[in-house]
């Protein structure tokens, strides 16, 4: 449980365990509970037919929370900021670019990442009697109108789908008050994912996250590079074949309209998939984020999940906590994140 107070208010970056067990309750329960509306929203392009229970609302579902955080809350008295690290893995090991990983998947491959990142938003905090308070986001290069980019990939190694700029925390603001878990889901909210990328706010700019203005942002990429067997030749001459990169890039699917006249109006598959992390405390724990977990069952070697197809993105869609054929949420699945 995290109790707030005056003296205890700053929750340090980093992934150092933090011990704020020692700040007074101030008993003020968290108020306002921030109710989680159901968001379906989806991606254009194929497969605009499947899912169409799922997509029920679509279009407004997630349209009060988008720019919830969009300014910055000041620091009183009555509300003190926080601060949700999150920590990259690969099974049991650190998230780097500059490592190899194996026993990759269902094929067991070796492979070197490529790119690592997401965009969360709605975040909430959860009481003690399980409402949940709104976050209010502290706008910079890495969060704005509610929205937060986390990036793991620096560039370095074999990632090449990025900047060398990284960031693994969300930094905002709450009402006093003891809470013991959080909430939050994956993706861009639907108001603003089908926006134009050149014109956008940061962390909403970035190109590497964008599939158009019909397909909007892309919510998850992970990318890795598969290494090949020794000895293994390409074409004329035996030269080396390129390494495959296998990927896993979660959006929305099924969008009906057209962005650049008129708008989106909804998306068959929205592919939000939406987080609950108790108990969890904001003054020592962290949110996990394991990729070899969603990948646990994906043919690394072969594998090109563009949230488009069935045989490549079924399971890791499922360890995300959504059922790619109907597009619904599946939270009791989800492998991809934990609390430590």
């Amino acid at each position: 449980m995290f109790a707030m107070s005056a003296l205890a208010a700053s929750v340090a970056s980093g992934c150092g365990d933090d011990d704020a067990s020692g700040a007074p309750s101030l008993g003020n329960e968290a108020g306002a509970a921030h109710s989680a509306g159901a968001a379906a929203d989806e991606m254009a392009g194929g497969n605009g037919g499947n899912g169409a229970a799922a997509s029920a609302g679509e279009g407004g579902a997630d349209a009060g929370n988008a720019g919830a955080g969009a300014a910055g809350t000041p620091i009183t008295p009555d509300v003190l900021p926080i601060t949700l690290r999150f920590a990259p893995r690969v099974g049991g090991e650190d998230f780097a670019c500059s490592s190899r990983y194996s026993d990759m998947g269902s094929s067991s491959a070796t492979v070197r990442p490529v790119d690592f990142k997401f965009y969360v938003h709605d975040l909430r905090v959860v009481a003690e009697d399980g409402t949940e308070t709104l976050v209010h986001l502290i706008p910079s290069a890495w969060q704005n109108e509610g929205v937060a980019l986390l990036d793991f990939e620096d560039q370095s190694g074999s990632c090449a789908n990025g900047t060398e700029a990284t960031n693994s925390e969300i930094v905002g603001t709450v009402p006093f008050g003891s809470y013991s878990g959080i909430a939050f889901k994956l993706g861009v909210p639907f108001d603003l994912n089908h926006t134009n990328a050149d014109a956008a706010e940061a962390p909403l700019n970035d190109t590497t996250m964008y599939w158009g203005w019909n397909l909007g942002r892309l919510f998850l990429s992970v990318m890795n590079e598969v290494e090949e067997d020794a000895g293994a030749e390409g074409g004329a001459g035996g030269a080396t074949a390129a390494p495959f990169v296998s990927v896993l890039h979660l959006g929305s699917t099924g969008c009906q309209g057209d962005a650049a006249v008129g708008g989106v109006s909804s998306c068959a598959k929205p592919n939000r998939p939406e987080f609950r992390l108790v108990p969890f405390d904001l003054g020592s724990n962290v949110v996990v984020a394991d990729i070899k977990a969603v990948l646990e069952h994906s043919d690394l070697t072969r594998d090109l999940c563009h949230s488009f197809s069935a045989e490549a993105c079924s399971w890791p869609f499922d360890h995300l906590g959504l059922n790619w054929f109907t597009g619904s949420l599946t939270p009791s699945t989800q492998r991809f994140f934990r609390v430590e």
